[in-house]
């Protein structure tokens, strides 16, 4: 790959990765993949991919600012245009349409491409830095393309399921229950009542207590035929290490719920014993089917 043209798809990857993050941000989908607490780190990151493709503009540009013929106020527009390219990223983070930010955006990769190729033809010796080769590029180029054609979307409920695991043995949340004392017991998500049933050696005093909890549906081959489990995903810090907790609901047309639908349980607490776990269930009185919450993970 020549090196100009090198540069330029250098200048494009970093352009797009500042841009997508910045979607994903604002949008609340970067929630899929990282905790909400690391989010600061990717808005740092945008900011410094900005700051790397406005450099890397500049050097594009900078034959056509030397050129000797360059009008006043030609120049003062290749001075400010590498800096543009903050413009279609803040849109996104201040939420205006994507149709807007991306057209934006690539107008501003097209012109800067068209301008780039003026600048190489006003250069007839190139310094011997190398280019990026182009497999590298591509490499770059596939997660990339990746994040823009395929939709983002949660752990299907069948995959948070393989997840499974007691709170008890989860990594990173090894601590005594200290829940707020204001907080009710119909208030406690299903990630709160495992670790109440981990960490609680006497669990007499939440018997019979009211839950009401929501959760996507899946099977467990350990519990009965009336029976499914109400989960949710919990994410410590990225989906990578991102596991499942549940709980037992008994149902008598637990049959006529299909997995990964989402259902809001409510019924009175009780143990049951699932090899040598003690597992929060739940004597349904209700069970309504509803459309999954906008942020289906669970964070400590």
């Amino acid at each position: 790959m020549k090196r100009k043209a090198a540069d330029y798809t250098q200048a494009l990857i970093t352009f797009a990765m500042a841009f997508y993050l910045s979607q994903k941000l604002a949008n609340g989908q970067l929630a899929y993949y990282i905790h909400q607490r690391f989010f600061w780190l990717s808005f740092f990151s945008v900011l410094v991919l900005l700051i790397l493709n406005t450099i890397q503009v500049k050097s594009l540009l900078s034959p056509l600012l030397s050129e000797e013929s360059a009008k006043k106020g030609a120049s003062l527009i290749l001075k400010l245009w590498p800096w543009l390219n903050f413009l279609p990223v803040i849109c996104n983070l201040f939420k205006l349409p994507l149709s807007f930010a991306g057209s934006l955006g690539i107008l501003y990769i097209a012109i800067t491409g068209l301008m780039a190729r003026k600048a190489q033809s006003l250069v007839h010796t190139l310094s011997p830095k190398h280019a990026a080769p182009a497999g590298v590029l591509a490499i770059l180029s596939i997660p990339l393309l990746l994040g823009f054609l395929v939709p983002a979307q949660p752990l299907s409920g069948a995959a948070a399921a393989s997840k499974e695991q007691n709170a008890q043995a989860s990594a990173g949340i090894n601590a005594p229950v200290q829940l707020p004392v204001t907080l009710q017991h119909n208030d406690l998500n299903v990630y709160e009542w495992s670790r109440v049933f981990s960490y609680e050696s006497d669990l007499s005093a939440y018997l019979g207590k009211e839950a009401n909890v929501i959760g996507f549906v899946y099977r467990n081959t350990k519990i009965g035929p009336n029976q499914f489990m109400v989960g949710r995903v919990v994410v410590t810090c990225c989906v990578a290490d991102a596991f499942t907790v549940g709980m037992v609901v008994d149902w008598p047309n637990a049959a006529e719920i299909s997995n990964d639908a989402w259902v809001k349980v409510k019924g009175s607490i009780d143990i049951q014993k699932v090899d040598s776990y003690k597992i929060p269930l739940i004597h349904a009185q209700s069970v309504e089917i509803i459309t999954a919450p906008q942020q289906p993970y669970l964070y400590p």
